[in-house]
C-alpha cells in the first residue's frame, strides 16, 4: 500500500532547510539525472566545505543526521543498505523554492 503524505508543513520545510548541508544536498541532487551514492554526495560536499570536513566526516553527518530530515520531509530517497540517494519530487519543488530565493538575493 502507497504511504500517503501530507502536505507540506512550511515550518517542516524551514526547519529542515536551515542548515547549509541539507540545502546544498539538495541542489546537488537536483542536479542530477538520477540516483548517487552517499559516499559520492559527502565527497562533493566536502570538497566544498568551508570549515575543511574530511568526506568520511561529512559521509557520516549525512547518515546520522542530514538525511533522515530529507526523508522525513520527503525531499529525498536513502536507501541506507545499498547507500545511494536519489531527489524526489517534492525535493525538486524545494529546489525550485532555493533557487528562487538565490535569484532574489534571500539569505
Amino acid at each position: 500500500m502507497a504511504k500517503i503524505r501530507p502536505r507540506l508543513n512550511l515550518d517542516d520545510v524551514c526547519s529542515a532547510l536551515r542548515s547549509e548541508r541539507r540545502r546544498r544536498t539538495v541542489r546537488l541532487l537536483a542536479n542530477r539525472s538520477g540516483a548517487t551514492t552517499r559516499a559520492e554526495l559527502a565527497r562533493t560536499l566536502a570538497e566544498e566545505d568551508p570549515e575543511g570536513a574530511t568526506s568520511e566526516a561529512v559521509e557520516l553527518s549525512l547518515y546520522h543526521v542530514h538525511l533522515p530530515k530529507l526523508v522525513d520531509l520527503d525531499a529525498v530517497r536513502h536507501d541506507a543498505d545499498a547507500g545511494t540517494v536519489a531527489i524526489t519530487e517534492t525535493g525538486r519543488r524545494i529546489h525550485q523554492y532555493l533557487d528562487e530565493a538565490d535569484r532574489t538575493g534571500c539569505e
